[in-house]
């Protein structure tokens, strides 16, 4: 990490990890400094420098903007709110409504059961999709998660093998041992 007290001595570690985290180089943050900016007031060359100029827009000072700007760092709070709201809400539109999402998309049998017994094993849309697509039928969702963590496979894989007919055989031994030994379990 590049010493920036070279360009202002108010600068303190935190303060230059704080100007990095919203992406500002030392050679950006020079020019800040230069015009009028000083090391705590990252805030307001996010705001500057997004509502305010185009990023590469050349300006002498800053003090006339801040002058202008009273109330700076509430009206970038609210705008920061409000773009992370939008974008929140956007995602969330995309999560729920958003036709690839529907799981029946996938094939016509899921029920919102075996939609959560897919989750139930940590399976989302997409990973879903990808078992089902190779073959896999709805109700396998137990098969699936064992291919994944005790074979340690994906879906691809799967279908390079070709027959999974033994791959269904060896979790049929899986799951009656795991039974027989809950049964063993229930009884000590």
């Amino acid at each position: 990490m590049t010493d920036w007290k070279d360009i202002h001595p108010g600068f303190t570690d935190e303060l230059q990890a704080k100007w990095e985290q919203l992406g500002f180089n030392i050679e950006k943050v020079e020019k800040w400094i230069d015009a009028g900016l000083e090391p705590d007031e990252c805030g307001l060359a996010v705001y500057i420098k997004e509502f305010v100029f185009a990023e590469d827009e050349d300006f002498n000072s800053i003090d006339e903007i801040k002058d202008d700007m009273e109330g700076w760092e509430e009206l970038l709070d609210e705008k920061r709110e409000e773009y992370y709201e939008d974008n929140e809400r956007v995602a969330k539109k995309r999560r729920t409504s958003s036709p690839e999402r529907d799981w029946t998309n996938i094939d016509s049998k899921f029920t919102p059961e075996l939609v959560q017994e897919w989750k139930n094993y940590d399976f989302d849309w997409e990973k879903t999709r990808d078992w089902i697509n190779i073959g896999m039928k709805v109700t396998d969702a137990g098969l699936c998660a064992w291919l994944r963590d005790e074979k340690k496979v994906d879906s691809d894989w799967v279908l390079d093998c070709g027959d999974d007919s033994e791959l269904r055989e060896e979790y049929k031994k899986y799951q009656e041992h795991s039974l027989t030994n809950q049964q063993i379990q229930v009884k000590n």
